[in-house]
């Protein structure tokens, strides 16, 4: 997956932020196999509650 995103902040600077990132899948009984998955839950909630909207995202800008 690649991400090319560019912006201007408030201080007139335009920066940009080009990750690239490889996402591996597993079904969850492989998962539980070799992880804990009562930890899954915990993590799903650190990431909404650090989400962030984006500057075209209909919920406004950043």
């Amino acid at each position: 997956m690649t991400i090319i995103s560019a912006g201007t902040g408030s201080d007139g600077v335009t920066r940009c932020f080009t990750p690239r990132a490889v996402v591996v899948t597993v079904n969850t009984d492989h998962f539980a196999a070799h992880g804990d998955l009562s930890g899954f839950g915990d993590l799903l909630k650190r990431f909404a509650a650090t989400s962030q909207t984006f500057p075209n995202s209909p919920d406004g800008p950043l």
